[in-house]
């Protein structure tokens, strides 16, 4: 499968040589029905130590547990070697942020319907007990059909282990969308 795969992939998102992911278009063809994917590829020997055992084993765990129409879809996983191709959804229209610079501004009805799609996959995460902690431009995906979609659970985590709540000590996520209150160090 991963052969026939790599054939139809072509290169839809690069975040530089030293990233240990790129992102590839590809199609999956099933009779007369085709499906459009985006494959996150993961180089497990260019990732922080901890990062498979972390990071993408809590971030595939929650993908396989949620389906909502305003989260990212996890299609499949594949492991190889020491990649991870990771297949989900493809959103046509790219990130957020990358829709703002195109169009240096976004309507006032489509910001409040991509705010309430938004906090209707929130509100759905966390009546699952799953916080995503990693809310920015860049993880918010926006479909050929403009709707959002939330994505990159790499920092998620589940709130209950055991039965009990666990608190989140961890500082993560990215420094400018860091809420005040988390860097006066208040909880």
């Amino acid at each position: 499968m991963l052969k026939k795969l790599k054939s139809e992939m072509r290169e839809f998102y690069h975040r530089g040589n030293e990233s240990i992911f790129q992102v590839y278009q590809c199609r999956k063809t099933e009779g007369s029905n085709t499906v459009y994917l985006a494959c996150k590829v993961i180089d497990s020997q260019k990732a922080p130590s901890n990062f498979v055992k972390k990071f993408l084993t809590r971030e595939i765990d929650i993908l396989t547990k949620i389906q909502h129409p305003h989260i990212i879809h996890l299609f499949s996983m594949l492991h190889k070697s020491s990649r991870y191709f990771i297949f989900m959804r493809l959103a046509e229209k790219g990130d957020l942020l990358e829709f703002i610079l195109k169009k240096n501004h976004i309507g006032e009805g489509r910001a409040r319907t991509w705010a309430t799609q938004l906090a209707l996959a929130l509100e759905y995460l966390h009546t699952m007990g799953i916080v995503h902690r990693d809310i920015k431009t860049e993880n918010i995906l926006i479909t050929a059909a403009y709707n959002a979609k939330l994505s990159d659970f790499g920092f998620a985590r589940n709130i209950y282990e055991n039965g009990l709540e666990v608190l989140c000590q961890t500082h993560c996520g990215s420094m400018p969308y860091t809420a005040p209150e988390v860097l006066r160090g208040k909880k």
